[in-house]
């Protein structure tokens, strides 16, 4: 829904109305400034369609651009986010609720043009949340200690569940609809940012957890080649696996709404029958299956076509400076307490096929024989994972986010810049996690509230602030000069460290901790493990790893 302003009086901080209008490519648009605990002023507009509603027979399409717009446009508050499939327990509400009606953009940017003629440099957010949950909201995300450092920040809704990744796996619906929607913000982006102070050629994208899944599968994709500088991957790659539903899966849904649908249907009967059911209905029936970007059949508006890992081995991807890591222990977040560990921790040691990494097993592979050779790797030969819980966080962090996060580093070294880091420092957003002797404690998600200002996770202590201070200067200096510690840095936050780029032969990274170190990959030994595990027992190509 567009609101345009007929009348209406606005009180802002220290700006006329007229000085927030900005005339974009669609139509003119108003903002708002606001204004910091500590006094300081920036401005943002929220909620700018950069789509039409992606309603009726809209629904699972590729996004298409909006119709320009009459008078000015209110974009004083946040669009409504996207349909939840979930929310986390430390998700604030939307501001504007929910909307099958939600592409939007939100920009934020310093109060004083740049200094530099080309404008502001640019990142480009894209929230997490398991491609079911999240949105670009001020509430969840205020990008105001980036703006702090002199960038311009861009987020953006995109569809999530079946509405952005259901797939009848042909060229009827293909899929990766919400990736399609990212790609268009991008565009947005980088058509307009310029009216904003922004710089449209020097564009950073970044992302955590299927945030950062997806920043991976835009730089394997060849519609974003160009539209960005660098990327930033926290916690997930284009190689992290992630359950997406098949199309058997999409007509047993459809079937449940219309019995006339049968496994002999077309794709576009079993479409016509879900895009005419009412949205919040259709989230429901949807909300036991897991969606998520595939791998498309051939179409014009495929966003990928070839199996990632395989693209990011032989270097087909687009080559840009990036910044790849994960935090200490993540999966202590989602194995929350003592009990959640010893109840996986026994099914573990009873079957070890629950162990197993999704791949295309080779044929007459033995997969309890192989469960059992990673059991013995993480556990200890003649041992259970009941006697040692830590040996079950650290094979589920490996399992979600490690083991691929490692592998993108590998690969990508190879043809461009990658700096490599580590969450390890214990501060206010970790402190809830159980301990678990031998296990690290800094679980997923623990990063954000360290860049952004997170409403329902206030930072409490100096050393969590100074960790904000040094995170934000590492990933705005990146921004700027696609360096994260460039030769002639002085701030004393960064007290001296030098980020040394991984390389194929030796992955280091920064340990962001208490100090801020260089160390050597600490898991290299059991990825080489896990290198032979897929040699010997999965069929190529691989798509995932």
């Amino acid at each position: 829904m567009i609101v345009i302003l007929v009348c209406a009086t606005f009180f802002m901080l220290g700006a006329h109305a007229s000085d927030m209008v900005v005339k974009i490519d669609d139509g003119a648009v108003l903002g708002i400034e606001y204004q910091t605990p500590t006094g300081a002023i920036f401005r943002s507009w929220r909620g700018i369609p950069y789509a039409k509603p992606p309603v009726g027979e809209l629904r699972f399409l590729p996004p298409q651009k909006p119709e320009p717009w009459e008078g000015i446009l209110n974009a004083t508050v946040s669009g409504p986010a996207c349909i939840f499939v979930y929310s986390f327990p430390n998700d604030p509400l939307p501001v504007s609720g929910n909307s099958e009606d939600c592409l939007t953009t939100n920009v934020y940017a310093p109060r004083l043009p740049s200094n530099d003629p080309s404008g502001y440099p640019v990142m480009f957010w894209i929230h997490g949340g398991g491609y079911a949950s999240g949105t670009g909201d001020f509430n969840f995300f205020d990008p105001t200690p980036f703006l702090v450092d002199g960038v311009i920040v861009v987020t953006c809704n995109y569809r999530l569940g079946a509405f952005g990744f259901l797939s009848t796996g042909d060229s009827v619906l293909p899929g990766n609809t919400g990736l399609k929607d990212q790609l268009l913000a991008l565009k947005w982006a980088k058509d307009n940012v310029a009216y904003f102070g922004g710089n449209p050629n020097k564009i950073t994208i970044f992302g955590e957890s299927a945030g950062a899944m997806s920043v991976g599968n835009h730089l394997v994709s060849p519609k974003t080649k160009g539209l960005y500088v660098g990327a930033i991957l926290q916690s997930g790659t284009a190689l992290t696996y992630i359950d997406a539903a098949t199309s058997e899966t999409v007509y047993s849904i459809a079937q449940s709404f219309n019995s006339s649908i049968t496994n002999s249907s077309s794709s576009s009967e079993v479409i016509k029958v879900l895009q005419s059911i009412e949205a919040e209905t259709l989230r429901d029936a949807c909300s036991v299956y897991s969606f998520a970007p595939i791998v498309e059949v051939e179409t014009d508006e495929a966003f990928i076509t070839e199996p990632r890992y395989e693209l990011l081995a032989s270097g087909r991807y687009n080559q840009v400076p990036v910044i790849v890591g994960h935090n200490l222990e993540e999966a202590i977040t989602f194995l929350p307490s003592r009990a959640i560990l010893e109840q996986t921790a026994a099914s573990m040691d009873s079957d070890p096929t629950t162990i197993l990494p999704y791949m295309s097993f080779k044929n007459g592979v033995d997969k309890t024989e192989v469960g059992k050779k990673i059991h013995d790797k993480y556990a200890g030969e003649n041992a259970n994972f009941s006697d040692n819980l830590a040996a079950v966080l650290n094979w589920k962090s490996d399992d979600m986010f490690l083991r691929s996060c490692y592998k993108d580093a590998m690969f990508q070294s190879k043809y461009s810049t990658v700096y490599m880091y580590q969450l390890s420092f214990y501060g206010t957003t970790s402190q809830s996690h159980e301990e678990i002797p031998g296990a690290g404690n800094v679980g997923h998600a623990d990063d954000l509230a360290y860049l952004f200002n997170v409403s329902t996770i206030p930072l409490q202590t100096e050393a969590d602030f100074l960790t904000r201070s040094r995170m934000v200067k590492l990933w705005t200096n990146f921004a700027k000069y696609q360096n994260p510690i460039p030769d002639d840095e002085s701030s004393d936050i960064l007290a001296g460290v030098k980020w040394e780029p991984a390389t194929p032969d030796t992955i280091n990274l920064l340990d962001i901790g208490d100090e801020l170190q260089m160390k050597p990959y600490r898991k290299a030994e059991v990825m080489t493990f896990w290198d032979n595990i897929w040699e010997t027992y999965a069929d190529r190509p691989y798509d995932t790893y």
